[in-house]
């Protein structure tokens, strides 16, 4: 939807290094050249400016980009980890 494609070399132990650093890189190229296209991202993923902003002590990113490419990770991940919850519990 976006025009991204991920590489992954197979070894689950870089998997999610190998997604960060190559979301961070397009992440970090919509940054300058095309904002409105980092929004509606941000939107489709459902991750907004309030949740970007939100402190976290225990971060150990820095820039834009990385907080950015975190934040997306991590909502995807709860996105993914929600659905299994609820697909198992109604099998219940």
């Amino acid at each position: 939807m976006f025009g991204m494609e991920v590489q992954f070399s197979g070894n689950i132990n870089f998997a999610y290094q190998e997604l960060f650093d190559q979301l961070m890189l397009y992440i970090d190229k919509l940054l300058s050249e095309d904002s409105g296209k980092l929004m509606s991202l941000l939107y489709q993923i459902d991750l907004s400016e309030k949740e970007l902003s939100k402190k976290d002590p225990n971060m150990q990113f820095e820039t834009i980009p990385e907080i950015i490419t975190h934040k997306i990770l991590e909502r995807e991940l709860k996105k993914v980890l929600l659905r299994t919850y609820f697909k198992e519990k109604g099998q219940d």
